[in-house]
């Protein structure tokens, strides 16, 4: 299954995203799962006229030729998992969401 990864990314230290993001996707690629990380979409984005919204298309874009959103125990702090999620139910795929202990 191909499985989109969601949560707050904007306003945390890179460091914390990168790491959330990469235990996310090895959990999930250990289930045997195809995952995309948003973070790794932004990486050939280069110089300062990216703007949020640009972002989101990309994302969304992504997101919709995946079979399932994985939303990470953050995601409702941020709008732009908000409208993933939004988007992910939208499309009718499946909708996993992160345990919080």
């Amino acid at each position: 299954m191909k499985i989109f990864i969601s949560g707050k990314i904007t306003g945390l230290n890179y460091g914390e995203v990168v790491s959330k993001f990469t235990k996310a996707q090895r959990k999930l690629t250990d289930q045997g799962h195809d995952v995309v990380d948003p973070n790794g979409l932004n990486k050939g984005l280069h110089g300062g006229s990216w703007e949020h919204e640009d972002y989101m298309r990309i994302t969304l874009a992504a997101l919709s030729l995946c079979d399932a959103i994985y939303m990470l125990s953050d995601w409702k702090h941020s709008p732009g998992a908000r409208m993933e999620h939004e988007r992910a139910e939208a499309l009718g795929l499946e909708i996993m969401y992160e345990a919080t202990s």
